[in-house]
């Protein structure tokens, strides 16, 4: 069991002359909903009375001319899956327009969660007309991947299928597109009941299929991050808990066949007990939750020595969203993460640069953060990397 504040860091670069944003989504204190954008408003997104947060996923999209931002969070404890989703208003900032939870009530039935652990969520093939996004979620108790369907201009969440093939306990969950495949998708579910990571490729048409499972001497596997490099190339990360490492490995479709490559492993021996809570920077800066001393701590992967750590005034859990989930397939990242993380109380301070590709151009985007909730955000372009074309 686990409990935690989650946050979520959701980046949306569509154009360069698209409005750069920065948003917040916090599960705080396993009650209240908050969001915190650019221009440090906060809307509470709802009281939900949840008892041991686990999962958040996030993803935005237009409807109707209006920016919409669906949130889930699972609930250990009670079973209970909650939505939300914010909107613009006429005056450009968010309000909580639509808010649902799904009674879990413990149980192996179709409505039923026992111990739902984590989610994403990936919009359909065809999303610009059926209005589709899926959400898998990883519902631990009852040894199955739970996949449901949130219609975007209804903003219901239905039932929709499970995956239950080679499952035992299965704790969190990832999915990312095939870049040479569109609407072509790999899911990625650690199982640790048995020790391995179990992918699934789901069809254009939604379809799913087994594709393989994962065994490299994995030991109580708690958390998987998948993520896209080019084409149908893939990192993989594992965060092996029981013995102490993160492990990374190159993955490649071909087909219905998953093939791994290069592997590299981090140990992470001072700690005791944590779980991988987001990558970023290029692949480069892996950030994992010490569940023992209540910490975020970054880590540099490829020199394997520690960054940064939060303070411990609270757990927190953070990842950040964006990518192939809400962006084009022209979207990559260029370089990484220099500066790290703050507190979940907003005390520490840092500056977080990354370099983006925006159709043809590289933008170089800067969010300097400092106490007291200030966030600043500035984007330049490499012909002129001292004034921001944007601030």
């Amino acid at each position: 069991m686990k409990k935690f504040i989650s946050l979520v860091f959701f980046g949306s670069f569509l154009c360069l002359s698209a409005t750069i944003v920065q948003r917040l989504i916090v599960n705080y204190n396993g009650n209240d909903i908050w969001q915190i954008d650019a221009q440090i408003s906060e809307d509470i997104l709802g009281h939900v009375g949840m008892a041991s947060l686990y999962g958040n996923a996030v993803h935005e999209y237009t409807r109707a001319n209006k920016n919409e931002i669906l949130i889930i969070s699972t609930d250990q404890t009670t079973g209970h899956l909650f939505f939300a989703v914010t909107r613009e208003n006429n005056n450009g900032k968010r309000e909580a327009k639509w808010v649902g939870m799904i009674d879990g009530s413990h149980g192996p039935g179709t409505s039923k969660f026992e111990s739902p652990g984590g989610v994403c969520i990936l919009p359909s093939a065809d999303f610009a007309n059926d209005h589709t996004l899926y959400v898998y979620v990883a519902d631990e108790g009852n040894n199955r991947v739970v996949r449901l369907k949130f219609n975007t201009e209804k903003h219901d969440l239905t039932w929709n299928c499970q995956l239950t093939s080679y499952l035992s306990k299965p704790i969190d969950v990832s999915c990312s597109w095939v870049g040479a495949n569109p609407g072509v998708s790999v899911l990625a579910i650690a199982s640790s009941g048995n020790d391995r990571i179990v992918f699934y490729k789901i069809g254009s048409n939604g379809s799913t299929s087994y594709l393989t499972s994962y065994d490299a001497s994995f030991s109580h596997p708690n958390s998987v991050v998948l993520r896209r490099k080019f084409d149908d190339n893939f990192y993989l990360f594992v965060g092996d808990c029981n013995n102490n490492r993160v492990r990374r490995t190159d993955l490649s479709l071909s087909g219905s066949t998953l093939s791994f490559y290069y592997t590299n492993v981090f140990q992470l021996n001072t700690l005791k007990g944590f779980y991988v809570s987001a990558i970023a920077g290029n692949e480069q800066v892996l950030f994992v939750h010490d569940i023992a001393r209540n910490k975020i701590v970054a880590y540099d992967f490829s020199l394997a020595e520690k960054l940064y750590e939060t303070s411990a005034h609270k757990p927190h859990y953070m990842s950040f969203h964006g990518g192939e989930t809400a962006l084009s397939e022209d979207w990559t990242y260029s370089s990484g993460l220099k500066y790290y993380w703050l507190d979940s109380e907003f005390k520490e301070a840092g500056a977080i640069p990354n370099v983006f590709r925006v159709g043809q151009q590289d933008v170089a985007v800067n969010y300097v953060i400092t106490g007291g909730g200030k966030v600043t955000i500035k984007v330049y372009t490499p012909s002129n990397p001292t004034t921001p074309v944007r601030t």
